[in-house]
């Protein structure tokens, strides 16, 4: 008889266990269910779809560089300039081996600078590479002219990349020297991305200058749409 009465306690106390733990899961559920649905309600919680998740990666990829090679520093404060314009990342192109004076006097036909405009095949190599390139849509790409061309090391840096579904924009600076083939060399080193009509300034372009230069180059590429 006690035996009996043991067993209907025991398993008493075993259901009132589980009825207990099924309503405390009951309440946390509807705890909960209660939070999210505040947060969704207030705007706090951002639920996460395909359209929101596209909107965030176009975001991410709507990004503006400004690539520069600057021997003497001139192309670089320009760049510095148009990075304030247009809000963008700077990046700049440094040669393994940098150029010395000697290196780059157009006079010496056995300078360094000579020697590699004179050899189309030439490619000098890059110390550093940009690793999230693919976040950048549009990219500006600076250099002195040399010879009425651009450096060789750009075509070393054009050549490193995917430019799919890019646009870029050449900015030259020179003291007189116009960008004479320029645009269409380059055109060679990225095949694959859409390369614009580039301009040559003085170093003493001014912000206003290069901001004018943006709002062209805007309803060029809106003219195209």
């Amino acid at each position: 008889h006690h035996k009996n009465v043991h067993s209907y306690l025991f398993h008493l106390n075993l259901m009132t266990l589980g009825e207990s733990l099924l309503l405390l899961c009951f309440f946390s559920m509807k705890r909960h269910a209660e939070q999210v649905l505040s947060e969704v309600l207030t705007g706090s919680l951002i639920v996460p779809t395909m359209k929101t998740e596209k909107i965030r990666r176009e975001k991410q990829m709507n990004k503006t560089l400004i690539a520069y090679f600057s021997a003497t520093h001139t192309t670089e404060h320009l760049a510095k300039k148009l990075a304030n314009v247009v809000q963008g990342d700077l990046f700049e192109i440094v040669p393994v081996k940098r150029y010395t004076e000697e290196d780059l006097n157009w006079n010496d036909e056995n300078s360094r600078s000579s020697i590699e405009m004179k050899d189309p095949a030439c490619r000098p190599a890059i110390a550093s590479t940009l690793n999230n390139m693919e976040e950048y849509d549009t990219v500006f790409v600076g250099f002195p002219i040399w010879w009425y061309e651009a450096p060789r090391i750009i075509q070393t840096f054009l050549e490193s990349y995917d430019w799919k579904e890019k646009c870029i924009l050449p900015f030259a600076t020179s003291g007189g020297s116009g960008m004479g083939k320029t645009v269409s060399i380059l055109k060679n080193s990225c095949p694959h991305g859409e390369i614009m009509e580039g301009r040559r300034f003085f170093a003493s372009t001014s912000e206003k200058e290069l901001a004018k230069w943006i709002e062209e180059i805007k309803e060029k590429r809106e003219g195209k749409k």
